[in-house]
């Protein structure tokens, strides 16, 4: 969208749409039920300085944004979104004070640098028609009426940045990354306006990492101090320790690329021309996180990142022989030793290593578990590219459907992988998963994004004389973050997804201020035809998409009763009768076939009492049929006549909302989920 206004002076009104669209996401945040009122308060103000001074805003939400869920959590938050809230809190404010600026100015501004214009519109129009279809099967029933309108608002608007709403279980996860990549340009753009921006967004990159790094390491320090031996702990955790706290999901390789990503930023600013020793310390701080979270995934990326970077500098510096010989020394010594520290230490972060001291034949068994543990990892990584390749086989051109890889790829896992994984996880790979869920033409896109921004920069660093020890360091991060997540899926979490989009817009930004394009008029006119294209594509495609989608719907819930349903959570067994069943939340929604008569399946409200009866609305195409009261934990068959319903769409759509919920607050679980009512499988009678 903002490409769209930075080509033509005609297209302005799209970043304006842009904002009012990040504007009405954000409107959740506001909700009393779920946050006191100084989140909606200071996000308010976040707002409010991202249209006075968008840069400023930039800088803040950098700081902030690798610890929103470190402070979501240690403020009871939770579920709140606090990372993407911030995003869309930004991207809406500078996104109307560009439109506004726009409308004041005569003069065109140049189009973006070759090939990120029309790569980036596309990731963002194929990442809009993904939310679209997953959007557009809960209107069924409801065209022509007012439900249409008050049904998906509502829940956008009070639920949608808690995880909570029903009417596009996908809208999340597009969103985020079409939130990422108009993250990206808004760097590029504001940098233009103030030079500085890329490196005080770069400071505040690093100072947000060490932040981080200081949230984990904390919780090393508070352990060690606690036994008796310290000291001993402490050389302990340095050689295998592995902790993460501030994101989310506790997976050490999307923290470990972050952290990464966070110490090449700091290594740019450490070289550059500023020295300050605190850039030193908080580099220090993330790099020591990197090597107690690394993964050995992680520690040959890293090892990987240093050699490119060592022989670009000395390609470019082309420094004397003897500082050279040197440096290539060096550069052998750490791709021999590397391999032999990765395998030493990691069979202690394993667990490897305690067990085998223990045993008659240390060496023997060490070897026997390293083998094993290795096997079984090299395994682990072979079925999770295999069901990810299935699922993408299914629908090879536009995918599943942001969001949907969870909850569908038990379906697609061989036997022995479901059984490390019974209710489903992420491909392991984000470039797969892309694949999975947008098809063809969403990594395409992606793909095409990423080369275009590749070349830009190393365009920009060879027209210059010297490197900028910064741009080396912003894109060094940016290639080493890119290059774990073929093992990992760091873009899942809006934690580490925002940071990133933010350091490779510095990197972006940096090789435009050296070498800025200059497009003429044809140029720009040609710019904005392969903008429209794939825009068009898109368009052109949504009724049939959506069609197909629906059909995929009904399918999959008539295989299974439980795959097919939607404002749920992931399915869980019952341990006692070793059935299915999932958790719905404050609403539940699913779709049986037009035709069917009869829909059944069954209810239980685990926090129903005589003190508290539970009551669960059911409504068919939007019309309310009955009321189902749930008096106590027990399962209750619900049974609805379809016969009376009027839909004119390919299926009808069942809504259940429960009234009361179950809140956190009141289970005092720890978990940070709103449920409602549990569901067996749903059964159709024609």
């Amino acid at each position: 969208m903002i490409a769209f206004a930075l080509a033509s002076e005609r297209m302005r009104f799209l970043v304006a749409a842009g904002a009012a669209l990040s504007g009405f996401l954000l409107v959740s945040a506001a909700n009393l039920d779920h946050v006191p009122a100084t989140v909606p308060l200071g996000l308010g103000l976040l707002l409010a300085l991202s249209v006075w001074r968008p840069p400023a805003a930039l800088v803040i939400a950098a700081v902030l944004l690798p610890l929103s869920w470190w402070i979501t959590r240690t403020a009871d938050l939770l579920p709140l979104r606090l990372a993407e809230a911030i995003v869309l809190a930004v991207l809406s404010g500078s996104c109307l004070r560009l439109a506004w600026s726009r409308l004041r100015e005569a003069a065109e501004p140049p189009a973006l640098p070759a090939g990120v214009g029309p790569a980036a519109v596309t990731v963002l129009a194929v990442a809009a028609a993904s939310a679209i279809v997953d959007l557009a099967p809960a209107q069924a029933g409801l065209y022509g009426t007012w439900l249409l309108v008050t049904d998906t608002v509502s829940q956008i608007a009070s639920d949608y940045l808690y995880g909570t709403i029903t009417v596009a279980p996908g809208l999340a996860d597009a969103a985020r990354l079409g939130e990422g990549v108009a993250l990206l340009l808004i760097v590029v753009v504001w940098s233009r306006r103030q030079a500085n921006l890329p490196r005080r967004l770069a400071v505040a990159s690093l100072a947000g990492g060490a932040g981080a790094a200081l949230v984990n390491l904390s919780v090393g320090a508070d352990a060690i101090l606690a036994t008796d031996q310290p000291a001993t702990m402490l050389l302990r955790e340095l050689a295998g320790g592995r902790i993460t706290l501030h994101t989310s999901m506790a997976n050490l390789g999307v923290t470990g690329e972050y952290f990464l990503m966070a110490t090449w930023v700091g290594i740019g600013l450490v070289a550059g021309p500023r020295r300050l020793w605190l850039y030193g310390v908080a580099t220090l701080a993330t790099g020591v996180t990197v090597w107690i979270i690394g993964s050995r995934t992680l520690l040959g990326v890293a090892a990987l990142t240093t050699l490119g970077a060592a022989t670009v500098w000395m390609l470019r510096r082309r420094p004397a022989a003897r500082h050279r010989r040197v440096l290539i020394a060096g550069v052998l010594v750490a791709v021999v030793l590397l391999p032999m520290a990765i395998v030493t230490v990691y069979s202690q972060r394993a667990g490897v290593f305690d067990t085998a001291v223990n045993s008659d034949d240390d060496l023997a068994a060490l070897t026997r578990l390293l083998y094993t543990e290795t096997t079984q990892h090299v395994r682990l990584r072979v079925e999770f590219a295999a069901a990810g390749l299935r699922m993408w086989a299914t629908e090879p051109v536009f995918g599943v459907g942001a969001g949907r890889y969870h909850g569908l790829s038990v379906r697609f896992m061989s036997p022995w992988l479901r059984g490390f994984y019974p209710h489903g996880e992420n491909a392991h790979n984000n470039y797969l998963q892309i694949a999975a869920e947008l098809g063809i033409v969403g990594l395409a896109a992606f793909l095409c994004l990423l080369a275009a921004l590749g070349w830009n920069i190393w365009h920009a660093a060879r027209a210059r004389p010297q490197l900028d020890p910064l741009l080396v360091g912003s894109a060094a991060g940016t290639a080493s973050f890119l290059a774990a997540s073929l093992t990992g899926h760091p873009l899942l979490l809006g934690e580490t997804a925002y940071p990133f989009w933010i350091v490779a817009g510095v990197a972006m930004a940096i090789a435009e201020l050296q070498h800025p394009s200059a497009l003429d008029g044809a140029g720009r006119h040609r710019t904005i035809g392969w903008m429209l294209a794939p825009v068009l594509f898109l368009l052109a495609t949504l009724p049939v998409r959506v069609e197909h989608f629906a059909e995929t719907l009904l399918r999959t819930n008539a295989r299974d009763g439980l795959d097919g349903l939607r404002g749920t959570f992931a399915v869980e067994m019952e341990r006692a009768e070793g059935t299915r069943f999932r958790w719905t939340g404050p609403r539940g929604t699913f779709f049986v076939p037009r035709g069917a008569a009869l829909v059944q399946f069954p209810l239980r409200a685990q926090h129903a009492g005589r003190d508290r009866p539970v009551a669960v609305a059911v409504a068919i195409d939007g019309r309310q049929v009955m009321r189902v009261p749930l008096p106590g934990p027990v399962w209750i068959d619900v049974s609805v006549p379809l016969g009376g319903s009027s839909s004119t769409s390919l299926f009808h759509r069942v809504d259940l909302r429960i009234d009361p919920p179950w809140p956190p607050g009141d289970r005092r679980s720890g978990d940070p989920r709103t449920l409602g009512v549990q569901l067996r499988a749903v059964s159709v009678v024609r």
